[in-house]
């Protein structure tokens, strides 16, 4: 089972650095928007609900990090270590 705190988790890389990953606890929330300037996608008000619950990155995954941890080639179409994959 996941500790569910909000004490972050940091995961050792190859490379010795870090990445910190939050818990997301299991529940519900409402996602979309009412406001006029959202996009048709983000209009529909809809509830998700997570029966479980799961760590999150603080941060986007960039490309050096990827590289670090993922066996094979960077799959972005625009390249830059501090891009995001």
């Amino acid at each position: 089972m996941l500790n569910t705190t909000h004490t972050p988790h940091r995961i050792t890389l190859p490379d010795n650095s870090f990445f910190e990953m939050h818990p997301i606890p299991n529940g519900s929330f409402i996602m979309g928007s009412e406001d006029e300037d959202a996009f048709d996608d983000e209009k529909h008000l809809r509830k998700v609900t997570f029966d479980y619950s799961f760590l999150m990155g603080k941060y986007p995954v960039t490309q050096a990090l990827w590289l670090a941890v993922m066996d094979g080639e960077n799959p972005s179409y625009f390249k830059g270590m501090n891009r995001p994959v």
